[in-house]
Formats: structure tokens, sequence, C-alpha cells
């Protein structure tokens, strides 16, 4: 829980401590059902990585079988 909460604040400003909790707490269902119904994707990836123990975005979608898109465009000042 603790490196999700970090997760968290890193992406998420604005919370206190219970507030990250709480949303670790709420969205936590969610997060296992999307990795149980993607488990074959999770354990190809993971197949992949084994011997290397790095892929590239490209490798890594290739291996879960979905789309890599393109990094999203840097923001204007």
């Amino acid at each position: 829980m603790a490196k999700a909460v970090n997760q968290l604040r890193e992406r998420v400003p604005g919370y206190d401590a219970t507030g990250y909790r709480q949303l670790f707490w709420r969205y936590r269902p969610v997060a296992e059902e999307l990795v149980d119904a993607h488990w074959e994707r999770v354990l190809a990836v993971a197949g992949g990585l084994a011997a290397p123990g790095r892929l590239t975005g490209e490798q890594a979608s290739d291996l879960a079988g979905l789309p890599n898109p393109p990094e999203p465009a840097a923001p204007h000042d």
C-alpha cells in the first residue's frame, strides 16, 4: 500500500495522508480486476523481461498484444 500511496502522491497532488489512503482503497478493487482480466498479458510481458530484464515500450506492447501509442506532445509555454 505504501508504494501505491507514494505513486498517488506523485501523480495526484493535493491530498493529505488520509486522502491518499482513501484513494488507494477506493480504486484497488478496479485495479485488481484489470490485472485479473489481463493476467495472460502480464505473464507474456514478464516472460519477455525474464532474460534481458528490460523491454522497450514497443517490445512490451508486442508481447501483450496491445497498441503502443505515441508519447503525448509536450505542452507549449
